[in-house]
């Protein structure tokens, strides 16, 4: 149900964008004004990675989980960088 035209989806859209780690936001905009996005979605983002072996890890992504991550990818490519 689209509701872009309406007075209350631009309200609804801001409240949900602040439950959302900033760098993620964007995905909010990407696609056409949904009322059922903004109003009954869950308020978050799940990564769910799989190994080889078919084990299944789902971690919540959470603007903690974007630090942390963001820490460790910039070690591991300094240590990269240092070998070569």
């Amino acid at each position: 149900m689209s509701i872009a035209g309406t007075t209350c989806y631009p309200g609804l859209l801001t409240k949900k964008k602040l439950r959302y780690p900033v760098d993620l936001v964007a995905l909010l905009d990407r696609d056409g004004a949904c009322f059922a996005r903004v109003q009954w979605a869950r308020d978050g983002f799940s990564i769910m990675t799989v190994r080889s072996d078919g084990n299944k890890l789902t971690i919540s992504w959470d603007e903690d989980n974007e630090r942390i991550a963001r820490q460790r990818y910039l070690q591991m490519r300094a240590r990269f960088r240092s070998s070569r």
